[in-house]
């Protein structure tokens, strides 16, 4: 196959934004801040989480092993929150979250954790553990 000086300096000039987009971040999630819980119970195979602005309900979503298999002790599961997620103008100072996990049918919520609190920012990363004990499951930010 021939190429054209014309396609070759369209292949370079794609070559030469993408570099310069990995040299200055260009496309970096700054628009979104992501929270990871670590897994530190067993048999749970899916977490559920809601999150809250100022106590009231903003969202919910969750996160599951793709092959239905127990998630793993020390499994980290990411949950990204972007701007499209709140409503206009939330104070995300005022942002919490609990979780909820669920057994292999992901139809019985094991337990529901406290609700972790913190002044959420957007292009940061939050880290929460969660635990279970004889009075249930709870969450505790590092």
């Amino acid at each position: 196959m021939k190429h054209t000086f014309r396609s070759k300096v369209v292949s370079l000039s794609l070559i030469g934004i993408l570099a310069f987009c990995m040299l200055t971040g260009c496309g970096a999630k700054t628009d979104s801040f992501t929270v990871e819980l670590v897994v530190d119970i067993t048999g749970a195979y899916s977490v559920y989480y809601t999150s809250y602005i100022d106590g009231v309900l903003a969202n919910s979503g969750a996160n599951a092993d793709l092959d239905n298999n127990e998630l793993e002790e020390g499994r980290v599961l990411e949950y990204t929150f972007v701007p499209a997620l709140f409503d206009e103008g939330a104070d995300l100072s005022k942002f919490s979250i609990d979780f909820s996990p669920f057994d292999n049918e992901s139809q019985y919520e094991l337990g529901r954790t406290n609700a972790v609190e913190f002044s959420a920012e957007y292009g940061k990363t939050y880290r929460i553990h969660l635990k279970q004990d004889e009075n249930g499951y709870y969450a505790v930010p590092d």
